[in-house]
């Protein structure tokens, strides 16, 4: 379970959140729908422990821990992960590099995780991750500054989504700049996600009411001026198309 309890939060002298209650319960996923500057990004950014974000008061309790005063790569290897709205460009460095040093990392979670045996083809492994997303093997070989798309980084994210098996996702509008077939790959993915991991938890931010209403989300939380001002389901989406942000 995820619990967010009177969470406010600055960036520097600005507020930013303001008293955030939230509690997801394990195996859910979830979809943060708002304007843009609403609060939604920097909410999960201070999830994730990004230092832009100062949190003044409030707690972060995964699994009845208290994660608030965590570092980023503490909350990874507690089974946090999340994509961004524009990836940073690692200048210089290969992504079949990237991506087997991070299956390392993960797979030493584990005493019985195959990866981390001596003799893994982890070429192999990469590569069959690489094709169910739809990039090649090719695509590993080059650097992450040697002219990747928006839809090409996003698909290497979701690699890195089916290498790491968070107990915690979060997708920041990885939806945007997609193209159908690439929404239909993230769609499939998360949904034997799911399956292979019932437990897990998804938070989903997106401004694409149809691909929200195709995840079949169990709750779905409204945020303005950096709080929630409305929690449903699907009944959000209609109001939301309707009558548009302003609604509530």
């Amino acid at each position: 379970m995820l619990k967010i309890q009177q969470l406010f939060v600055t960036s520097g002298d600005i507020q930013i959140l303001s008293g955030i209650n939230c509690v997801i319960p394990s195996g859910e996923l979830v979809v943060l729908v708002g304007e843009n500057g609403s609060g939604k990004s920097s909410l999960v950014s201070t999830l994730i422990g990004h230092p832009a974000y100062t949190i003044t008061s409030g707690l972060i309790e995964w699994n009845d821990e208290n994660i608030a005063m965590l570092s980023i790569q503490e909350r990874s290897l507690r089974g946090l992960f999340m994509t961004f709205q524009q990836q940073p460009i690692l200048e210089g460095i290969v992504v079949f590099d990237f991506l087997a040093e991070i299956t390392r990392l993960h797979a030493m979670r584990s005493a019985h995780d195959i990866r981390s045996e001596v003799g893994f083809d982890m070429y192999a492994y990469l590569v069959s991750i690489a094709k169910t997303v739809g990039l090649t093997s090719e695509s590993l070989a080059r650097t992450f500054d040697s002219g990747f798309s928006t839809g090409e980084l996003k698909r290497i994210e979701l690699m890195m989504y089916s290498i790491i098996k968070p107990q915690v996702t979060i997708f920041d509008e990885i939806d945007a700049g997609l193209d159908c077939g690439a929404v239909d790959i993230l769609i499939t993915s998360i949904n034997n996600h799911r399956k292979a991991q019932p437990q897990a938890i998804h938070i989903v931010i997106t401004h694409t009411l149809s691909f929200a209403r195709s995840l079949n989300p169990d709750a779905v939380y409204w945020l303005q001026k950096g709080a929630i001002i409305a929690q449903g389901k699907s009944e959000l989406f209609d109001l939301i198309e309707s009558k548009g942000y302003q609604a509530v």
